[in-house]
């Protein structure tokens, strides 16, 4: 399937790829995270500024992070990766952040620029990681690869460390490729 695909299969069925998917496995793992982020950045207006920001966060964010996921998910299989990742990374989040801009703007937090900028570059982390996951059948609901929470929770770690090597496991093999190509 290629990304055109899935948007196109995104437009035509939104309430079986995105309601019926909907991500409770992410939406309960990413909200804290993130209401953190809203916390930490507006506690130097006060507490109770801080404790409101994180309290506006964590009521959309839930429903939000659900679907934000959902859509991660639909990508899972798109091919060319790279394509799928590039919309996953760009279109996702910018989704997501214009709706988090506008609620927080509406319930007038105060460090919101400095929080939406943290939150997006969260994003840009938290997003490639679930995409990651999700192809390894670590994160998804329904559907054939699906496994219990408790499962995926098991295997987080080692899914953790995949990712963290992914790039210098890539470096070592591109400098690998340079020194063959010296030699011959």
């Amino acid at each position: 399937m290629t990304v055109l695909d899935v948007l196109q299969e995104l437009s035509r069925h939104p309430r079986r790829q995105i309601i019926e998917q909907w991500n409770w496995k992410s939406a309960v793992l990413s909200t804290g995270p993130r209401g953190m982020i809203f916390f930490a950045t507006n506690l130097t207006f006060g507490f109770e500024s801080a404790v409101r920001a994180l309290v506006v966060d964590a009521v959309f964010r839930v429903p939000l992070a659900g679907v934000y996921s959902a859509l991660t998910q639909a990508f899972k299989t798109a091919e060319p990766v790279w394509a799928a990742t590039l919309a996953v990374m760009l279109l996702v989040p910018a989704l997501a952040h214009a709706i988090e801009f506008a609620i927080h703007w509406i319930a007038r937090t105060p460090a919101l620029w400095l929080s939406v900028l943290l939150s997006i570059a969260f994003s840009e982390l938290s997003t490639l990681f679930s995409l990651f996951c999700m192809r390894r059948g670590v994160l998804v609901v329904g559907g054939d690869d699906a496994a219990p929470f408790g499962r995926d929770l098991l295997r987080l770690p080692g899914v953790i460390v995949d990712f963290l090597s992914v790039v210098p496991v890539a470096a070592g093999r591109i400098v690998r490729g340079c020194l063959r190509c010296e030699q011959d």
